[in-house]
């Protein structure tokens, strides 16, 4: 995959020379697809920031760590496989 070093519109906050494209599709990705392009229709802007999720601590590596960092982190809401995660 080549990166581009260009400018380009889009997101601020996500575009420079770090930036990775990923591109699921219906048959490699159809959860992620779905998900994008549900965000799509309700913002008008196709992309979901995928980022490493850690609190003050190495990158979780399993579900039970999730839910720790989870609980003790500020988020509202998590997805882990098909489970959507909200807090109340």
């Amino acid at each position: 995959m080549r990166r581009s070093s260009g400018v380009c519109a889009g997101p601020p906050a996500l575009v420079g020379p770090w930036t990775l494209l990923e591109r699921p599709t219906r048959a490699t990705g159809p959860c992620s697809r779905g998900v994008i392009e549900h965000l799509h229709q309700l913002t008008g802007i196709p992309v979901v920031l995928n980022t490493s999720f850690n609190d003050r601590e190495p990158i979780v590596e399993t579900p039970a760590h999730a839910l720790a960092t989870f609980q003790a982190c500020d988020l509202d809401a998590m997805c882990i496989g098909d489970y959507l995660v909200e807090r109340h």
